[in-house]
């Protein structure tokens, strides 16, 4: 009788337990990287959740976690630098880990995403020892990979974010030649939309349009190639009147740049 009465009382409180779980995600997600240690999104989203509570020391804990079962997974030793800065550390032998991993190690897109959030963390001064010629090397150990070759879109981003550093330490001319280098790489309209506005913001004007000039150049010679699909997507997404539209701003920034100066010497 004792058994009939606590099992049914016994399932009840499993059951609202469980519903507790589910009905909690960070909860969740840190009784999930208990259960289980070895998987890669588990942790991940373990340490979120405790960054997103302020604990960026239990967060590095479960990406140290990670990197014992993946250690050629090189996003995560990008994460631990910046988990490092939430911290107020200087990041120096996690910078070395991750270019030693970012050079053999397995490249995808969150590579470039986790770098992106790097710079931004060099640029706004968040973090002690870090700085964006940091981010630039990472970059450049990606383009030092074995496999790089077969990797056209991601040796387009790193010569993307080298470009982008090179911007912000005044390294103009530099700036210009490497986002050339990038579209050359793999041409297509919306990185040389990006990349021309991007050097039109730094009052590189003339250059700005001599890219879009170049993707012109490019995508004329490659047309005829284009698969139907490959076209019909190009008008879908008129990149014909975005470049249009995009080449009247620069001119128009430009003329009035050049007007401001002309005050400034008169």
């Amino acid at each position: 009788r004792i058994g009939g009465v606590a099992a049914p009382a016994l399932l009840a409180a499993l059951t609202w337990l469980r519903a507790d779980l589910w009905g909690d995600p960070d909860t969740q997600a840190l009784v999930w990287a208990r259960m289980r240690p070895a998987s890669l999104r588990a942790q991940q989203q373990a340490a979120i959740t405790w960054l997103q509570r302020g604990r960026p020391e239990l967060a590095e804990l479960n990406i140290r976690e990670a990197i014992r079962h993946h250690p050629a997974e090189p996003t995560l030793r990008i994460q631990l630098i910046g988990l490092q800065c939430a911290k107020g550390e200087r990041p120096t032998e996690a910078l070395s880990s991750a270019r030693r991993s970012l050079a053999t190690g397995i490249i995808d897109a969150s590579t470039f995403r986790n770098l992106e959030k790097l710079l931004d963390l060099a640029v706004r001064g968040r973090c002690h020892g870090l700085n964006a010629e940091h981010v630039a090397d990472l970059a450049q150990a990606i383009l030092e990979h074995p496999a790089i070759d077969r990797m056209p879109m991601v040796v387009q981003d790193m010569l993307y974010l080298r470009a982008l550093v090179a911007l912000l330490t005044g390294r103009k001319a530099q700036a210009a030649k490497t986002m050339e280098q990038a579209l050359r790489v793999s041409p297509n309209p919306e990185f040389a939309l990006q990349a021309a506005a991007i050097l039109a913001t730094h009052g590189l004007y003339g250059e700005a349009l001599r890219l879009l000039d170049l993707h012109d150049s490019l995508a004329r010679a490659a047309r005829t190639n284009w698969s139907l699909r490959a076209r019909l997507r190009h008008e879908l997404r008129r990149y014909d009147d975005e470049e249009r539209r995009l080449r009247r701003l620069i001119e128009r920034d430009r003329a009035q740049a050049a007007s401001v100066r002309r005050k400034a010497e008169s």
